[in-house]
């Protein structure tokens, strides 16, 4: 925080990055089974750096899954449409963008699909300094790479 002549200027922070991934082309037999799933869940988790507190993940017949892990961080979720070799992902994090990028990058290495379309909200711009250390980033350091 800086104050200039009794006037406090004010630091605008990101508390948090949301990605919310379209994955068409998947392998069906993939996305299928929360046996084929929930293992690459926990890579993306921790090759990311992210800390899981637990998860839930739900197999639909004859296949299909919805699955989260909660983070301390947020949360990570997919729901796949194996028919239409479709998952709906989204990645929330109040870490740091690049941990939500690492994620988006390693389930992306994983499920292969043929085209993603990706948008990315930052939430929480608001104009204060930092309370909890590093959980919050400043605009400065939001440099996309999707």
């Amino acid at each position: 925080m800086v104050v200039l002549l009794g006037i406090k200027e004010v630091m605008t922070v990101v508390l948090a990055v949301h990605i919310i991934a379209e994955l068409y082309g998947c392998n069906s037999e993939q996305i299928s089974y929360v046996e084929s799933l929930q293992p690459v869940f926990r890579e993306v988790v921790n090759a990311s750096g992210l800390t899981e507190i637990t998860s839930r993940f739900h197999q639909f017949e004859p296949y299909g899954v919805t699955g989260f892990v909660l983070l301390a961080e947020s949360h990570i979720s997919i729901h796949t449409w194996p028919e239409y070799e479709y998952a709906a992902v989204d990645i929330y994090t109040c870490s740091t963008e690049k941990k939500a990028n690492n994620a988006l990058s390693v389930l992306l290495d994983h499920l292969k699909p043929k085209k993603v379309e990706i948008k990315k909200f930052y939430r929480g711009n608001v104009e204060q300094a930092p309370i909890l250390g590093d959980t919050c980033f400043s605009n400065a350091d939001v440099k996309s790479e999707f």
